[in-house]
């Protein structure tokens, strides 16, 4: 149909009201046209080239965009539930024991070096949210003279 070339040949062809550019699928999804011409044509996103511009639509993008999501929720998942076993599920910070009812003393995992996209085992200590709000706010700034840095504290804690 229309000299259509699929990267993906398994799958139907949409409908030619369905179709978008890839400039118009980045503004849809906040990503690049670049990026998601690169997923094009790498197969990870189903796309349809017409003369030198690609195509697809939206609901491919959803399904692309879902499935990474996915796959994130579930690592960082496992990796919080690293930290807290290894904290034998008590914030690594103040020594309060996880309680899942009281909603402040929930275990997160927190980046020592403050880079959320580390996920190393070493980086990550389990905190109740009280004290990652505390961490959250005083470890950017440097402490007074005579106070230990927060971070310092709990690197300390970890060395035992």
């Amino acid at each position: 149909m229309w000299g259509w070339t699929m990267n993906d040949t398994a799958s139907e062809e949409p409908k030619v009201s369905e179709l978008i550019s890839m400039r118009q699928a980045g503004r849809y999804c906040g990503r690049s046209h670049g990026r998601l011409r690169t997923h094009a044509r790498s197969g990870r996103l189903k796309a349809w080239k017409v003369g030198k511009q690609w195509l697809t639509t939206r609901k491919e993008v959803d399904r692309l965009f879902q499935a990474r999501h996915e796959r994130w929720v579930n690592f960082f998942g496992k990796m919080t539930k690293f930290a807290k076993i290894r904290a034998d599920y008590r914030c690594e910070y103040c020594g309060r024991p996880e309680d899942t009812n009281a909603g402040l003393h929930v275990l997160r995992a927190y980046h020592l070096d403050g880079d959320d996209k580390n996920w190393e085992p070493e980086n990550l200590v389990a905190v109740c949210w009280l004290c990652y709000w505390y961490l959250q706010e005083h470890c950017q700034q440097l402490p007074l003279p005579g106070m230990e840095h927060p971070l310092d504290r709990l690197r300390q804690l970890r060395s035992r």
